[in-house]
This record gives structure tokens, C-alpha cells and sequence, in this order.
């Protein structure tokens, strides 16, 4: 706090670049050399902004009091040049009146070039007073570090909490993995169990119907109900047997041999050629080696299905129905594409005929299970399924899968 200032003309030869503000922070007195840079200041907080300090400090005269013993930098708003003042507010005694006395901090020739001041506009301080400015300039450095590492210490403590949350997230997952893990592998062991609990009496059904006819005369009325029930009990058992292929696709380890594509292809064709009450023409291509090492139980599935569903999804408006294989091997890999002239498939169903239980038409038997398995078998196998087919024409299916798999 200092004395009234009896002479104004004094304060500004000292202090070309102080104004006095009343309670309201309006300027009622200016500095000379402040006026060249705006001589039509009126309210502090609209013509200046607070560049330091920066936190807490509010544009209301107790508040700027309270920091009286620090350094402001001030930015002036409205002016041609970016100017920058730093100095001290000092209240006037037994007044309401603050005093900022400072100059302009210039860090370039441009900026000052930009003022258009000149060397007189500025006050001529001794030696002394340049010290105690570089040492409060010091000061204000070492406080902006100081704060800036408590900054950084609240982010980094943030972080440690952070990460405290993620360990905590993934050790519950951990657990809620190893939970799911037990229930699937237990689900997968009840499903193989009813299945083949249920295969078994099936089986002695059929075999009994089947046995029926040779052993007794039937005729009319009842021959038909006799071959319903066997048309039941032959879906009944697909169903359990696709049921039984998906539990030991997802339960039993790989078990690799060598083996022949076309023997086995071979005699796919052999089982399925009167499976189905129209004659269907089958045909095989071969080109390079077709011995393979792979999982022979899958496999065999994987193309009893895409084959089966060629013969099952005949064009009824097709004179001859043919399904052709072609088998060949490149970059240790084979490639099996099965191709038929049946019905296709519709665009609205390409997207989803690997889903489990969906089913492309009710026209044809099925559980919807088939391609679902043959997808996941693919995935065992680390190889790849594709699917390209016209309504109406027919499809093509391509199977890519490793020549010698390694575990």
C-alpha cells in the first residue's frame, strides 16, 4: 500500500504504462505512453485480459488486491499488437483505488515495431530495479513448474487408480472365463450324453419298422402310416446325428492322419447316390496330390454335408441334376469346390445359411445345423468356406484347408 499520489505528472515519468483503477475497476487514470497504445480504456476486465496469474484470481478489486504481492502479466485486447505489460497492482491508501505500475513485455524487434512506440515512451529504471524484476521473473518461473507438477502428480496418481481398475476388470474376467469355460465344456458333455442316449432306442424303432413289412403283411392305409413314422424316425436321427457331430466337433482334440480326398470323396458318392428317390449325376476332378493330412472324422463330416445338401436341394425343373468336386492342391493347401445345378440359394439368405438352425427353405428336411457345422469344423481346421450361388441355377461351395496341419 502506498501514499495518496499528490503528483501525477512524477508517476508518469516513472511509469509511462500505469493506470489507476477505482473499486468498480474502471480506469480513471492512464499513463502516457499507455495512451498511444489505447487511449479509450474504460472498464479493466473488457479492455485486458488476466494472463498471470491464471488460477483463482477474479476481475473484482479484493480479489486483484490479494495477489498484490505477485507478478501480473496483462494482455491489452484492444490493440494493433499483441502487447503484453507485467508489473504489480498497488492499492492507494485510505482510497479504493488500485495502481498498476509496469511495462510492456516485448520479446522481438516485430512486436515492438508494432507498437510504435519509441525508445522516450519507455521509463529509465536503475540497475536495482532490473534485479528485482529478473528475480521475481524467477520466481513466477519456478512457481509455473511447481505447479505444473502438481498437475502432473494428480494425472499420474489418476493413472495408478486407472490401472488398478483395469488389473481388477481383467482378473474378474479371468474368472468369468474360466466359469464359462467349465459350463460350456459341461453343456457339451450333456448334449453328446442325451444324444447318444436318445440314438440308441431310435435306432432299435427303426430297425423294428424297418423289419415290420418283411415279417408281416401290410397294406393299404397302414403302409402308408408305416412309412411316415419312418420318415420320422429317419429326421429324428439326422437330427441326433448332427446334434452328436457339432458336441465332438467343439469337444475332441484334433486327431490328424494321412488319408486320400478322392476315396473319400469316392465313397460319399457311393452312400449317396440312391439316397435320394431321383437319380443324380456325380462327378469328380482331380489336379496334384490328393493325399492330405487332417482331422479324417471332420473332414469326413465337413463333406458329407456340403455334398449331402447338393443332392438334397435339387431344381425340380431340371431334367438331370449333377453335382461336380473338383479337388486340387497349391502353396500347402487343398482346395475342394462342390458345384450343383440345383435350386441356389436367395440373396436374402446368402448372409446367414452358416447361422445355427437357419433354414434357407422349408421345402427340404433339416435342422438347420449342416452348414452351421461345417463352418465351425473350417474354423478347427484353420481353413477357410465360401459360397457362391444363383437362385434358380444353382451354387458352389469352396472349402480351402491346410495339406499337412500343424499343431
Amino acid at each position: 500500500m502506498i501514499k495518496r499520489l499528490s503528483d501525477p505528472a512524477l508517476l508518469d515519468l516513472l511509469f509511462p504504462f500505469h493506470f489507476i483503477l477505482n473499486e468498480q475497476l474502471g480506469f480513471i487514470q492512464l499513463g502516457s505512453s499507455l495512451q498511444k497504445l489505447n487511449s479509450k480504456l474504460q472498464v479493466f476486465e473488457e479492455d485486458f485480459d488476466l494472463v498471470r496469474p491464471g488460477l483463482g484470481i477474479q476481475y473484482t478489486f479484493d480479489s486483484i488486491n490479494s495477489y498484490s504481492d505477485q507478478v501480473f502479466i496483462l494482455r491489452l485486447k484492444k490493440s494493433a499488437a499483441a502487447i503484453l505489460l507485467k508489473g504489480q497492482f498497488v492499492r492507494i491508501a485510505d482510497e479504493k483505488k488500485l495502481l498498476f505500475v509496469g511495462s510492456p513485455w516485448i520479446t522481438n524487434e516485430t512486436v515492438f515495431e508494432k507498437t510504435r512506440l519509441r525508445i522516450r515512451d519507455f521509463a529509465l529504471h536503475d540497475s536495482l530495479v532490473d534485479l528485482l524484476q529478473h528475480v521475481k521473473v524467477q520466481q513466477m518461473a519456478v512457481e509455473d513448474v511447481n505447479e505444473m507438477n502438481q498437475v502432473l502428480i494428480q494425472k499420474n496418481e489418476q493413472l495408478v487408480a486407472l490401472n488398478r481398475e483395469m488389473r481388477d476388470a481383467r482378473e474378474d474376467l479371468e474368472i468369468k472365463n474360466t466359469e464359462l469355460s467349465k459350463i460350456n465344456t459341461e453343456l457339451d458333455k450333456f448334449v453328446y450324453s442325451i444324444s447318444h442316449d436318445l440314438r440308441s432306442p431310435l435306432l432299435s424303432i427303426k430297425g423294428i419298422i424297418q423289419l415290420i413289412p418283411v415279417k408281416e403283411k401290410i397294406s393299404g392305409g397302414a403302409a402308408k402310416y408305416l412309412q411316415m413314422a419312418e420318415k420320422s424316425v429317419n429326421r429324428l436321427d439326422q437330427t441326433i446325428q448332427e446334434i452328436l457331430d457339432y458336441s465332438r466337433n467343439a469337444r475332441l482334440d484334433l486327431k490328424l492322419s494321412s488319408f486320400s480326398l478322392v476315396q473319400m470323396i469316392e465313397g460319399i458318392f457311393a452312400d449317396l447316390r440312391y439316397a435320394n428317390e431321383y437319380p443324380v449325376s456325380f462327378s469328380l476332378e482331380v489336379s496334384g496330390s490328393t493325399k492330405i493330412q487332417s482331422d479324417k472324422y471332420r473332414m469326413d463330416t465337413l463333406l458329407k454335408n456340403v455334398i449331402g445338401n447338393a443332392v438334397k436341394y435339387r431344381n425340380p425343373d431340371s431334367l438331370e441334376h449333377w453335382v461336380k468336386v473338383s479337388v486340387s492342391s497349391r502353396n500347402n493347401q487343398h482346395i475342394i469346390r462342390v458345384s450343383d445345378n440345383g435350386t441356389g440359394i436367395t440373396e436374402k439368405s446368402m448372409p446367414k445359411i452358416f447361422d445355427m438352425f437357419y433354414r434357407g427353405s422349408s421345402s427340404v428336411s433339416g435342422t438347420g445345423l449342416g452348414l452351421y457345422i461345417c463352418k465351425e469344423i473350417v474354423v478347427r481346421l484353420e481353413g477357410t468356406i465360401e459360397v457362391e450361388s444363383v437362385y434358380g441355377v444353382g451354387s458352389s461351395f469352396t472349402i480351402t484347408v491346410p495339406s499337412a496341419y500343424q499343431e
